[in-house]
């Protein structure tokens, strides 16, 4: 947090559950008076090394995707401007998501058991930026960069017969298998899908182009 002066008042720290949705860091801080803070937060707290930047309504940070998806954490921003006469000591903050969700559904199959699930040909490093206006509403500009990876997670979902529209879920068995991804456009991405049905295994492929792009944020 800093003061509307541009004097740090907070620097990197951590907060935990306190009760319900309301977190607290271990030691008491005493708002400046009269003093409008402009709060920034991030989280996970720790663990991967990003980089953070922090200036004036921005959040900059350089990012490698781990390979599998049950390594690949939930990235999230958030700002708020306020002054203690308006919050009464207790800042709300809006959390945005700067990577991109993939999960995966199966529909009108027959029955097997999903090994393996391949995205190849992603952008898995990148650059990006944050910036939020006086609302807390913020937006990520992503700079993709390096080569292009594949990234791969087992699953050994079982499917039951289906037709039509009911879908069932793959990667929602498990929640942490979610791909969480670095938005980007999908020319040239294709996906291999790992099938055992009757003792013998199957690689299906596909092509994502038709997709368009992930976005920060969305599923």
């Amino acid at each position: 947090a800093y003061t509307d002066d541009g004097r740090l008042f907070m620097q990197d720290v951590e907060v935990t559950s306190a009760s319900g949705s309301l977190w607290a860091p271990s030691e008491t801080y005493f708002w400046p008076a009269e003093a409008t803070l402009d709060f920034y937060a991030y989280a996970p707290y720790s663990g991967y090394g990003y980089g953070y930047s922090i200036t004036e309504k921005k959040i900059t940070f350089d990012y490698t995707v781990p390979d599998k998806a049950t390594e690949q954490p939930d990235i999230l921003f958030a700002h708020k401007a306020c002054s203690k006469a308006s919050e009464g000591g207790t800042v709300e903050l809006t959390f945005r998501h700067a990577l991109a969700g993939v999960k995966f559904v199966a529909k009108n199959v027959t029955g097997c058991t999903v090994k393996r699930i391949t995205l190849k040909g992603l952008y898995g490093q990148g650059s990006c930026t944050y910036v939020t206006d006086d609302t807390g509403k913020g937006t990520f500009a992503w700079t993709p960069s390096g080569e292009k990876r594949d990234f791969s997670e087992e699953f050994n979902v079982t499917l039951k017969d289906s037709e039509g529209e009911t879908a069932q879920p793959i990667t929602d068995v498990k929640e942490e298998t979610t791909f969480m991804l670095i938005p980007q456009t999908l020319e040239g991405v294709t996906v291999e899908v790992e099938v055992e049905t009757d003792g013998e295994t199957f690689t299906l492929t596909g092509s994502l182009a038709q997709t368009g792009a992930w976005e920060a944020g969305k599923i």
